[in-house]
């Protein structure tokens, strides 16, 4: 009877160590079958996101070439592998809305690519990428771009830098030349360019000098084909009557004295001088002077319209002048037809501004900091700095392609 008990024992427990493990393994089972359907939702989405971010990028090189572009034709495109799709529309502030509800403000573009895979499919995903976009962001992709030699010595830099903190960028900071001679592009004495220094269309190996432990990081190789760089053309003659002389504590406008706290309006002018710590307050708008001197002083934006600023003469900033105080590039841009500009701010001062003058030699030295980028016959910087703002609005140059600048990313998922 004993034994018989105890059979009878040993049955129950291993029957209810079956049944254990039968419930363990369906556990497993089920576990294994969500993990397998939560990993295809997730490769789908994937795959749906990957198709959103190629068609994005795909409208940027579109808007770049013409920024009226609006979809593609078919406006579904499959992506390689055929595991996915996209589709792009481009918003403005008239019309349509984007389908997720974001606002477009004026003067920007809106950027939606929808990624989908099959409907068929295991687990059909969606994903909507979107950019805010400027898409005139700027005619010149470059830090610099000039007509003949670019030099750099003694330690220069040219990198990309966020104008308001500072921060460097991870943006390249490129230099470029039409010109195709020998030495054409002379970077020396550990001077450094966090981008690539690019000659002219069929320049030779010789057309880029290095010298020094100089480099540019990102390496050196022709231009496909030449910058357009269009002339400058004032809208009106300056007034050499009209001398604008800010010196210390007073104003001078055309020989009349005015409050040096009065803005200056816009409009056409002679000389423009503002020297020994003055400070000239400049509404937005458009003027034309013949000469430019900054000494010691400063030159400050008043509003959030820009100012369009040509001289037809000289161009010189000097003595730790500050020029642009709101550190905003796109706030000033400085158009010269001919005459020499001059960055010479050994004081420790900054200049802020997008400079436009391709017949024009541009120097900046004695450790001056330019924010911006900008545009000349020939180019110095001797142990001073060009820190390019890839968001500025760039140099004019009608025939040159559209640079857009991303103002904001979002991503959706469905």
């Amino acid at each position: 009877m004993r034994l018989k008990k105890q059979r009878g024992a040993i049955i129950i427990i291993v029957l209810i160590i079956l049944t254990l493990l039968v419930i363990i393994t369906a556990a497993i089972v089920q576990i294994s079958a969500g993990t397998l359907r939560t990993t295809a939702r997730a490769e789908t989405q994937e795959d749906a996101f990957r198709a959103a971010e190629a068609g994005a990028k795909l409208a940027l090189v579109e808007l770049r070439n013409n920024a009226n572009w609006k979809k593609f034709s078919p406006p579904d495109v499959l992506m390689p592998g055929g595991e996915a799709s996209f589709r792009v529309n481009v918003f403005s502030e008239t019309g349509p809305t984007p389908s997720n509800g974001v606002v477009v403000p004026p003067g920007l573009l809106y950027v939606e690519s929808v990624g989908r895979t099959p409907p068929t499919g295991p687990a059909d995903r969606v994903t909507t990428v979107g950019y805010m976009i400027k898409a005139n962001g700027g005619a010149l992709d470059y830090a610099a771009a000039v007509t003949g030699e670019i030099e750099l010595k003694n330690g220069s830099v040219v990198e990309s830098r966020d104008p308001s903190t500072d921060a460097v960028l991870p943006a390249a900071a490129t230099i470029v030349s039409n010109a195709v001679g020998d030495n054409t592009i002379k970077l020396d004495t550990n001077s450094r360019v966090s981008g690539m220094a690019r000659p002219g269309p069929g320049a030779g190996p010789n057309a880029v000098s290095v010298l020094n432990g100089a480099n540019a990081t990102l390496g050196y190789a022709p231009l496909p084909s030449s910058v357009p760089l269009d002339p400058v053309s004032p809208p009106n003659p300056s007034d050499p009557s009209k001398k604008v002389e800010a010196d210390g504590t007073s104003l001078t406008v055309g020989g009349v004295v005015d409050n040096i706290n009065s803005p200056l309006q816009p409009g056409t002018y002679g000389d423009l001088v503002i020297k020994n710590g003055a400070t000239l307050k400049m509404k937005g708008g458009t003027y034309v002077f013949d000469n430019i001197l900054v000494d010691g002083s400063q030159m400050r934006i008043l509003s959030n319209k820009p100012v369009d600023l040509y001289a037809t003469g000289s161009v010189e900033f000097k003595n730790g002048s500050l020029v642009n105080e709101d550190k905003k590039p796109s706030n000033l841009k400085i158009q010269v037809t001919s005459g020499t500009v001059t960055l010479d701010l050994s004081g420790g001062g900054a200049a802020y501004y997008i400079l436009n003058a391709p017949n024009s030699p541009v120097v900046l030295k004695n450790g001056s900091q330019q924010y911006g980028n900008l545009i000349g016959a020939s180019l110095l910087i001797d142990g001073s700095s060009l820190f390019f703002d890839p968001s500025a609005g760039g140099a004019v140059s009608s025939s040159g392609t559209t640079h857009p600048i991303i103002k904001s990313y979002q991503r959706f998922d469905r």
